[in-house]
């Protein structure tokens, strides 16, 4: 991988490579991207009939994701590479 790019503000942090350009109509693109987003706590929990649920509100300590996304792109009526080039 060619160049690693930096990005990202509270709360998460995302890591990109460069993508590589396989033939000259495939490329692939591999990313990885961490997010915090603390503690939560939901609103009032219903069941489906409507009746509140005991254990109300649900409360998650810590909410965090880390995420390794990979791409792969074709691209379409794009002229192909030269085998040769006149010199």
């Amino acid at each position: 991988m060619r160049t690693i790019i930096r990005s990202g503000a509270s709360p998460g942090r995302s890591t990109r490579a460069s993508p590589n350009q396989v033939t000259p109509n495939f490329t692939v693109d591999l990313s990885y991207r961490y997010v915090n987003l603390g503690s939560a706590q939901t609103g009032p929990a219903r069941a489906f009939d409507g009746t509140v649920i005991p254990t109300n509100p649900f409360v998650f300590d810590t909410l965090t994701s880390h995420d390794l996304m990979l791409g792969v792109r074709w691209h379409f009526n794009e002229p192909p590479a030269p085998l040769m080039r006149k010199g």
